[in-house]
């Protein structure tokens, strides 16, 4: 990449603001106006960095690594990598309600006080949108407690699985409706105990995959072990998340209110790109 000096650019614009939640994205190849769901994660990454109850934050993206923290009514910022042979450092001041930093046309650097970026304007997950086109992207977050019993007919060694539909949690899958769409959780206990996942528990998938094995459901499966490692991802203390499915019917749209409908309040999504 070449870099150009005179192209680096500061926008500071001042307001009266002293502490909020900044939301920002790190934008590596912001030349290409438009990147697919596989360049985005790769090549930006959106995230929200409360002042008041976050230290600061380690983003890595590509050959950078950004260090985001805030010490004395002031941002501070580092880039480390890449072009940059010594690390670049930028503090902007917590009035400021817009933070923008661009160097050499590629690298973009943006945050907005309690405000979504356009990036993440962009890539949000809306109830507009359809849920697989964001792949293994999503973060599926536990919004109601769930409980895992240990003693469950369907059970396989330490495995177990909870199913959802209609809004309602079952532990046997006999006792749905087999033409309705439903969804799934599985994990792996670590004790011989019934286990609750509390409310708040997030689960990012590892690989996804869309699968249309018969004529009536569409299911969409996120793991979350990587098998090429054979290493469980996101272990827990009493238990390892090891996949999330729902079957939808085929002609239904796989949307947020389609989601909901199934779900209740037990999960909700969010994106991750």
């Amino acid at each position: 990449m070449k870099i150009i000096l005179t192209n680096i650019i500061c926008l500071l614009i001042g307001t009266s603001i002293s502490a909020a939640t900044l939301n920002c994205t790190f934008n590596i190849d912001a030349k290409k106006s438009k990147l697919t769901g596989s360049e985005l994660k790769t090549k930006v990454k959106s995230f929200s960095f409360d002042t008041v109850k976050e230290v600061g934050k380690n983003i890595s993206l590509g050959p950078y690594k950004l260090v985001i923290w805030d010490k004395d009514k002031f941002v501070n910022a580092k880039i480390i990598g890449g072009d940059f042979k010594k690390p670049l450092s930028l503090q902007y001041s917590l009035s400021q309600k817009v933070i923008r930093f661009n160097y050499g046309g590629d690298i973009d650097f943006q945050c907005l006080q309690n405000e979504l970026t356009s990036a993440q304007k962009a890539t949000g997950l809306t109830k507009d949108k359809d849920i697989g086109t964001f792949q293994e992207n999503l973060k599926i977050q536990v919004a109601s407690p769930i409980t895992f019993r240990y003693f469950q007919t369907e059970e396989v060694q330490l495995m177990r699985t909870l199913f959802f539909q209609n809004g309602k949690v079952f532990t046997d899958s006999e006792r749905m409706e087999r033409k309705l769409p439903w969804c799934s959780l599985r994990i792996q206990l670590n004790r011989n105990e019934d286990t609750i996942v509390q409310k708040g528990e997030v689960f990012n998938p590892i690989t996804f995959q869309k699968q249309e094995n018969n004529s009536y459901f569409t299911t969409y499966s996120y793991s979350f072990v990587d098998f090429n490692k054979g290493k469980k991802m996101g272990e827990k203390l009493l238990y390892s998340p090891y996949m999330f499915s729902c079957n939808i019917l085929r002609g239904m749209t796989y949307k947020l209110d389609t989601f909901k409908s199934i779900v209740g309040d037990y999960f909700s999504l969010q994106s991750n790109l």
